[in-house]
């Protein structure tokens, strides 16, 4: 179980300003991860020890792909396994002209855009980005004259981890595996892999192209994904389930029903 409270901010603030809040779901989080015996990596601490400049986008409310990295080698050492050292990757500027969520609501036209960094690798491009994308009921989908997209029953799918037609708009962001979707799988065709299920919010989004490197991927955004996770990870054959988001999005929504465990599903991941 991951989570980061997602605080980053350059404007100074009251000393205790939403801290009593977050501290209240942390400790629930907490309680609950030991109450039901699951691996809590405490991905804030290990943030804000590690803190620099960069980490967090100045116009945005979200981590940064170097920040995403820094959370990636924390979980991949929680796992027992070797992340990929930073020289493994070829930094690539997607766009030099985002301004994120951040800017866009307080309206402080003075701060300079920031830049989008995809971390590359040699093989990036041979995945398959599978996005569940029903047609409505005019038989229009959501994905519809995107470059590169071919529709598979219910799915969009993409070759990469980058769907960039969204760098040509404001929700930049986006670009990284397609935005929110309620369902995606991003599958290397022609290896056995591990299989990973990712429940998650887009605090997740930059973070996917690091662990795809690892493990095929189900990724469930749990805030619209109406059915159980834990059948969900029975179904596929999951080798692995984490959550990783944002601690706001569990205190402001009823999402934990989504994410219950139960022995069953205990006993499945051990027996697995």
């Amino acid at each position: 179980l991951d989570l980061t409270d997602g605080t980053s901010t350059t404007v100074p603030l009251p000393a205790t300003y939403g801290s009593t809040y977050r501290d209240e779901v942390w400790k629930h989080i907490t309680d609950y991860s030991a109450e039901k015996k699951l691996d809590f990596i405490n991905l804030r601490d290990h943030l804000r020890d590690n803190y620099r400049e960069g980490l967090y986008y100045r116009t945005d409310h979200h981590w940064t792909t170097e920040g995403a990295y820094e959370a990636y080698v924390k979980i991949m050492e929680q796992f027992g396994e070797e992340p990929y050292k930073k020289e493994d990757f070829r930094i690539e500027a997607a766009t030099n002209e985002f301004y994120g969520t951040t800017y866009q609501a307080a309206g402080v036209k003075w701060v300079e855009a920031d830049t989008i960094s995809y971390w590359r690798y040699e093989g990036d491009e041979s995945f398959t980005l599978r996005i569940l994308d029903e047609p409505d009921s005019e038989g229009k989908r959501n994905y519809d004259g995107f470059e590169g997209v071919r529709f598979e029953g219910d799915y969009a799918v993409f070759d990469g981890l980058y769907v960039k037609d969204y760098l040509n708009v404001t929700d930049k962001y986006s670009s990284f595996i397609g935005g929110n979707n309620a369902y995606t799988e991003i599958i290397l065709e022609g290896e056995e892999r591990e299989t990973l299920v990712i429940a998650k919010d887009s605090f997740s989004h930059c973070m996917i192209p690091f662990l795809a490197r690892h493990y095929n991927l189900v990724i469930v955004d749990f805030r619209s994904f109406n059915f159980s996770v834990e059948k969900l990870c029975m179904s596929v054959g999951a080798d692995k389930m984490l959550v990783l988001c944002n601690l706001d999005t569990l205190g402001q929504g009823n999402y934990m029903g989504n994410l219950r465990v139960t022995t069953v599903f205990d006993k499945y991941i051990l027996n697995k």
